[in-house]
């Protein structure tokens, strides 16, 4: 009785889970700052943790080895201090819309090399030089509106390539969870 009763408690944690990873997901895809702020944090004390292990192995490396090493503390410090900064949301959010910003113009740098390619070969492309200049002004507008929008498109991708993880691996844990309960089939997960 004990391990059946273990058995329905695991089967309820697990499409519990499920559920839950679904919920996230879904919040992640619609509150894209949060997300942003939850995972500089994140980030921020894995710096800190790496940093200080770094300091400590440095330091009992100079102790044991007798010299100072004084230059390889100061990335350790640096690391620490990164880490503190990650803790600043604002960072983050500048760091994406940096990166977004550099895409913009990317893609208006490749726009403009399009259309200058089209018009120089205008007569020999007949048919297919209009569609060129289109896809080049599109893309160009695409540009332009993605660096002019930097912090909106690094907040909805982020929002979205985290909500779209969680409720893709959460429907994954239903359907196991399903294949497990109604057809029996056995994982390993749950053994007798």
């Amino acid at each position: 009785m004990n391990g059946t009763l273990s058995k329905k408690i695991l089967r309820i944690l697990w499409l519990a889970s499920g559920i839950l990873m679904i919920c996230a997901g879904v919040y992640s895809l619609f509150h894209g700052a949060t997300v942003i702020g939850t995972i500089s944090r994140v980030l921020g004390v894995c710096a800190i943790a790496a940093g200080i292990t770094s300091l400590l192995v440095k330091l009992a490396f100079s102790m044991v080895s007798g010299r100072s090493g004084g230059l390889a503390l100061i990335g350790s410090v640096v690391l620490i201090l990164f880490g503190i900064l990650l803790f600043s949301t604002r960072l983050m959010m500048s760091l994406g819309k940096i990166m977004f910003i550099i895409v913009g113009i990317i893609l208006i740098y490749e726009a403009v090399q399009s259309l200058s390619a089209a018009l120089a070969t205008k007569e020999s492309e007949g048919k297919w030089f209009l569609s060129r200049v289109i896809v080049s002004c599109l893309l160009a507008l695409v540009g332009i509106w993605i660096l002019t929008n930097a912090r909106r498109v690094f907040v909805s991708v982020a929002g979205l390539i985290v909500g779209a993880y969680f409720v893709v691996h959460g429907i994954w844990i239903i359907l196991d969870w399903v294949g497990n309960t109604k057809y029996n089939a056995n994982f390993g997960f749950l053994d007798d």
